[in-house]
């Protein structure tokens, strides 16, 4: 059973703020909401529970990644299309690899001292070189003006995808793409941003590469809290995911 039961219906709709799961939200078509058909695939992507994290839950909100494996739980439709569209763009581009590339290779490794598994797909590689795909909403890309650099969470998510692939594959360097609707960004590479018609390029800094051990320790003290805790501590530091977390209101940590 996936852990994701259906959406928080969202407002304008006759049943606002009421939690329905997917069978009786998609028996029927809703004003105000998603058409049926982009609810209905929002559904049928959703996957098992799981007993592994993923490099995105580990490196962020702790409490978020034990209750997303642990709880049952409901998100408004539009947080859930993010994430759909998401998918879309990384099935597109896994058709379009062309040859030499691997895609969508899945990928897992223990973390040893603990009961903690790491399990993800790595987008793309090539010639010893990660590709870590990242949509984003086209609002994101001004930030790379004064800080051309992946985020700090970004960075450390693609070194733990490298992690999981050591020793079988050697990966000697790894890009971050991040995809808007009208701007692409590629660490390590000049890019284009096009605001308002105008066209500026600049250098983008390359992704670190972390050693084996610092991935390693990062994640061992990460994982002896979510091993050791129904209930890890909840990072606010960015208020913005608190916002749109399924568990804000059982989590009072804003």
């Amino acid at each position: 059973m996936t852990p994701l039961r259906g959406f928080i219906c969202p407002e304008g709709t006759e049943c606002a703020g009421r939690k329905t799961d997917f069978e009786s939200c998609l028996s029927h078509d809703h004003d105000n909401c998603l058409p049926l058909p982009l609810r209905n695939a929002i559904a049928d992507t959703q996957g098992e529970r799981t007993s592994w994290f993923s490099p995105s839950q580990i490196t962020m909100c702790l409490r978020k990644a034990k209750w997303s494996l642990t709880k049952d739980f409901y998100e408004a439709p539009m947080q859930c299309y993010a994430a759909m569209r998401g998918n879309i763009i990384h099935e597109i581009l896994e058709k379009a690899a062309g040859p030499g590339c691997e895609t969508e290779l899945a990928v897992s490794r223990p973390i040893d001292g603990t009961d903690i598994v790491i399990h993800g797909t790595i987008d793309m590689y090539k010639d010893s070189i990660l590709y870590d795909y990242k949509t984003q909403k086209d609002m994101g890309f001004k930030m790379f003006k004064n800080k051309p650099y992946a985020k700090d969470a970004h960075v450390w998510q693609a070194n733990i995808y490298r992690w999981m692939m050591l020793p079988k594959y050697e990966v000697k360097d790894i890009k971050v793409v991040y995809m808007g609707l009208g701007n692409v960004a590629v660490t390590g590479e000049n890019i284009i941003y096009d605001e308002w018609g105008k066209a500026s390029g600049y250098d983008m800094d390359p992704c670190p590469v972390f050693t084996e051990e610092k991935v390693y320790d990062f994640l061992k003290a990460k994982a002896d809290i979510v091993d050791k805790m129904d209930d890890p501590p909840a990072d606010t530091s960015l208020g913005w995911l608190c916002i749109v977390c399924p568990f804000t209101e059982e989590c009072q940590a804003t």
